[in-house]
């Protein structure tokens, strides 16, 4: 096998069996530090899932929904909160699953048992290789992966990934500076140099983003209620009522 430069071989996850993992587990906890991708395979016809770490590959007997839901509840990761962000970032799909820090990607749709979920923040490098038709993807570790995936299609979920992480951490140091806990949103989120990520709090403040959201959320509740969309006149009188300045 191809070691690509490092001394992990090259591993496809297009053709994995349960003979690619080092450890097999019926459960056990799962570290999602040390985690650079997991993806669903099946063993036996039972759904298990392959997850590959920053040291080794593990197989876990737990299908990748139960895992996905054990990130996003432990990382607080809400499914209308990234649907917000995607939103108000104008960005498309339902390929981004992000905490600040944690930036995941999924690399076909969300609802799909083929989709391989990525740590995009320990990608360092990627490139696609003709004969094979797959995007071969090398993390900071040196490990190299190959993907069914296009390069316009990573290289666009890894940006896109990146900007709601920017706007959370941003949003987030708003909150904390104006509550004055300085330190919490250090812990939270770790350093970010904000001006290198060309964020500025007047284009990026937590206010707007905060009534854009009360606003879609109004909207997928009168969905929800009486099956249709909410107005023009409705839309309008939401505007002027949530964006209406305080004046005693």
């Amino acid at each position: 096998m191809s070691t690509e430069g490092s001394n992990f071989p090259l591993l496809n996850l297009e053709t994995l069996t349960d003979q690619d993992a080092e450890v097999q587990t019926e459960n056990g906890a799962i570290s999602w530090k040390k985690t650079l991708l997991f993806r669903q395979i099946e063993v036996h016809q039972v759904p298990c899932t392959f997850i590959l770490y920053t040291d080794k590959a593990i197989l876990v007997k737990r299908p990748l929904k139960e895992l996905l839901v054990e990130f996003t509840t432990k990382a607080s990761v809400l499914q209308f909160e990234m649907y917000a962000y995607a939103k108000f970032l104008k960005l498309r799909g339902s390929y981004h699953c992000v905490s600040g820090a944690y930036q995941m990607i999924a690399s076909r749709g969300t609802n799909s048992a083929e989709a391989t979920w990525l740590m995009s923040h320990h990608i360092e490098s990627s490139h696609f290789v003709k004969n094979e038709h797959l995007m071969h993807i090398t993390f900071k570790n040196h490990q190299t992966v190959a993907l069914d995936i296009s390069k316009a299609s990573l290289e666009k979920r890894i940006d896109e990934a990146h900007q709601i992480g920017v706007e959370q951490i941003t949003h987030d140091r708003q909150y904390n500076i104006l509550h004055g806990t300085y330190n919490d949103v250090k812990d939270q989120w770790g350093e970010c140099n904000l001006d290198e990520c060309g964020y500025h709090m007047k284009e990026h403040n937590i206010t707007s983003f905060s009534l854009f959201k009360e606003k879609l959320l109004i909207k997928r509740v009168w969905k929800e209620v009486y099956s249709e969309s909410v107005s023009g006149d409705i839309d309008q009188m939401m505007d002027r009522i949530l964006k209406q300045s305080f004046h005693g």
